[in-house]
């Protein structure tokens, strides 16, 4: 299935997107990225969380979001700027998550915490996470397609 499809049947106003990732590993940061440009939208409920997601539990694990959308680089194989969207279970046992651990006590705590119900992994293939503060040219014209997915999306109530 198409992800535009998948986001827009997932995405509503009891969804919160989350972005992860390392700001000095290249395509690593792409979770940051696109977050920083979905904070302006309207309507959407937005995290930058960086490489620590786990320092927002506190924050998400009472305030009543229902889904949770996490945008990250994962490392699967596939052609450079794939993008692609797993459940959180489904991606741990298949492919190699740059925030694996953190991100697995992230998702077992606010889902047994709180009120959230499903989470998905928007994963973006990396080109590099060498070092380096510039996403690669591929990867950020994927980035910003999603960015442009998110700015023409309308939030269900």
């Amino acid at each position: 299935m198409d992800w535009r499809i998948e986001l827009e049947n997932f995405i509503d106003k009891n969804t919160v997107i989350i972005g992860v990732g390392s700001e000095l590993k290249s395509d690593d940061r792409v979770g940051i990225y696109v977050t920083e440009s979905l904070k302006e939208i309207k309507g959407l409920n937005v995290i930058v969380a960086g490489p620590t997601p786990e320092h927002w539990l506190g924050f998400l694990a009472n305030r009543g979001f229902k889904k949770v959308l996490i945008i990250d680089a994962v490392v699967s194989s596939n052609k450079k700027g794939e993008i692609r969207i797993f459940d959180i279970n489904e991606i741990s046992k298949r492919f190699g998550l740059t925030h694996s651990s953190s991100l697995h006590l992230f998702s077992d705590y606010i889902s047994s915490e709180g009120s959230v119900e499903e989470i998905k992994i928007l994963a973006i293939e990396p080109e590099t996470l060498n070092l380096g503060e510039k996403l690669s040219p591929e990867v950020k014209r994927k980035a910003d397609e999603i960015i442009k997915f998110f700015k023409e999306l309308s939030i269900s109530q």
